[in-house]
């Protein structure tokens, strides 16, 4: 018979509260995402409740700005709720950047045709730009 890993969690007397605290954090979670908007609900993740204190983790500082200006109305609306919330705790984790993309290669008839355009232009900065950009990539 399998048994499902809730079901595991909850007759390990020692982890039934990991299961408790792992359900209420995911009911907060969706409260919180059905009364902000889809912008902040993306940005910001429900963290811990403790002591009536919600804390969010927001991915930006400006995400936590406006959750801060926010904090008032979204206690009273988690509460109408029906959610044990006294106050919101945000904290700003921002993620690490994906690292840049390289630059592609260009094909041979893209070559062709820049090569092409700065022979046809006139002297300028426009001509001197393709002159660079046909440079590095021959």
């Amino acid at each position: 018979m399998s048994r499902t890993f809730a079901s595991l969690l909850n007759a390990n007397p020692e982890l039934r509260p990991l299961l408790s605290k792992a359900r209420t954090l995911s009911t907060l979670e969706q409260h919180f995402s059905a009364i902000v908007p889809a912008f902040l609900a993306a940005a910001t993740r429900v963290s811990d409740l403790g002591d009536g204190r919600l804390t969010l983790i927001a991915q930006s500082p400006t995400v936590a700005a406006k959750l801060r200006q926010m904090a008032p109305d979204l206690v009273q609306s988690l509460r109408h709720r029906g959610c044990a919330v006294e106050e919101l705790k945000i904290r700003v984790e921002i993620s690490p950047r994906m690292p840049a993309p390289q630059p592609r290669e260009l094909g041979p008839h893209a070559l062709d045709a820049l090569q092409t355009l700065e022979h046809d232009l006139e002297e300028s900065p426009l001509k001197q730009a393709v002159s660079r950009l046909t440079e590095r990539r021959s």
